[in-house]
């Protein structure tokens, strides 16, 4: 929320709006839906008591759309190129490390993980082609700020 209200003050409402619906509605309505069509049990024993069901691997999707989000928007928008190549580095890193944890920690089958990345980036290519395309007058002042 505090990365959103920062967006709005810059007035990028564009990066705004798809940093929103890819955390909140893409990573956590579908999440949830996927989770009850399939229902399959996690694996045991867990190195942390988990519930709910395994597939796909929540966790896993949310880091591709949360942190992929905030990729695409630093690629786009950041100017300083040895900071923009760190934070794209990091957010890379965490786009991987924390799905790889969710298998070490014995929580997800690696087809969940699987399954999980895939519908993150399959979401998060969506979200951000048709959003990208919308006009700017919809979404941004033409006082659009960058980082």
């Amino acid at each position: 929320m505090l990365i959103c209200l920062l967006l709005g003050r810059l007035k990028n409402y564009r990066a705004m709006v798809l940093l929103l619906v890819n955390t909140i509605i893409f990573s956590g309505l579908v999440t949830i839906v996927v989770k009850q069509i399939i229902m399959r049990a996690r694996p045991t024993p867990q190195l942390i008591l988990e519930h709910g069901f395994s597939f796909p691997s929540g966790h896993a999707m949310v880091s591709i759309l949360f942190y992929g989000t905030l990729f695409l928007i630093i690629y786009r928008e950041y100017r300083v190129l040895l900071i923009k190549r760190f934070l794209l580095t990091l957010l890379a890193m965490l786009m991987l490390i924390i799905p790889i944890s969710r298998v070490y920690i014995n929580v997800h089958y690696p087809s969940d993980i699987l399954a999980g990345i895939s519908l993150g980036f399959i979401l998060l290519y969506i979200s951000s082609h048709y959003l990208f395309k919308l006009p700017r007058k919809l979404l941004e002042d033409n006082n659009h700020a960058t980082i």
